[in-house]
Order: C-alpha cells, then structure tokens, then sequence
C-alpha cells in the first residue's frame, strides 16, 4: 500500500537523497522498509518546530517530531 511522508513546511523529504521535494508517495508491498531523508530548508528567519506526518501503507498514521530554526546568514 502507498505511505506518504510530508509536508511540513521548512523541510523537503527524498527516497534517493538526491530528489527532495515537500512530500515523497512510494509503494511499500510486505514487510519490506524505506529510508526517507529529510532536509532542513527553512526560507526564514524563524522556528521550524512541527510534527512530519507518515501515513498509508495500512498502519496507523504517525507524526515524526522536529526541530530547527531559520538564521540570516550570508
């Protein structure tokens, strides 16, 4: 069954941690397991705190808790 990962703003996800984009679908049949990577990408100077929901694949849905802040740097 399909899982979906994201959104939440100021991170991107990828299954090839080259293609990163604000939610990843994939298809997980049996047993088997995915890596997903997560990029921090915050556009302002702000908290990025929230929950990164995962849900499908006939489980129940979950929220992976994260952090970070946003800073101006040059």
């Amino acid at each position: 069954a399909n899982v979906t990962v994201g959104p939440l703003t100021g991170y991107t996800f990828s299954l090839d941690n080259a293609t990163f984009g604000a939610t990843r679908t994939f298809s997980l049949p049996g047993t088997q397991s995915q890596i997903i990577y997560v990029r921090f990408s915050p556009v302002l100077v702000q908290s990025y705190d929230g929950n990164i929901p995962v849900s499908g694949g006939g489980a129940a849905a979950i929220d992976v808790p994260v952090t970070g802040s946003g800073v101006n740097s040059v």
